[in-house]
């Protein structure tokens, strides 16, 4: 997205994705801008920081948190989202929907 276009990079990426379905958006970046672009990336599940690590109202643009830690260096927090979604027993305590993004497990 251009940054310097801002609104109609906005529409123009919403136009761009329009009749696309996601499964997942992993919400990685902490900045409103980000939270803009990810509000119209049509996902069931947009996987965020938790609420004490999630920045510029994160939050709000996502529907899943990653666990909760603290003092960790934020590219150590990055780790917290794969296992997130490849937990066997789902995540948030079972209070999101992230059970359905399951990695497949290796065989053999």
């Amino acid at each position: 997205m251009d940054k310097r276009a801002s609104l109609s990079a906005l529409r123009a990426l919403r136009r761009q994705l329009r009749g696309r379905r996601f499964d997942a958006l992993l919400h990685m970046q902490l900045a409103l801008r980000s939270s803009l672009v990810a509000q119209c990336v049509p996902a069931a599940v947009k996987l965020g920081f938790d609420r004490a690590r999630a920045r510029e109202l994160q939050w709000l643009f996502t529907n899943a948190r990653i666990a909760p830690r603290s003092r960790e260096h934020v590219l150590d927090s990055f780790f917290g989202f794969p296992p997130h979604s490849a937990s066997a027993n789902g995540c948030c305590a079972g209070t999101c929907r992230c059970r359905a993004l399951r990695a497949p497990t290796p065989s053999g």
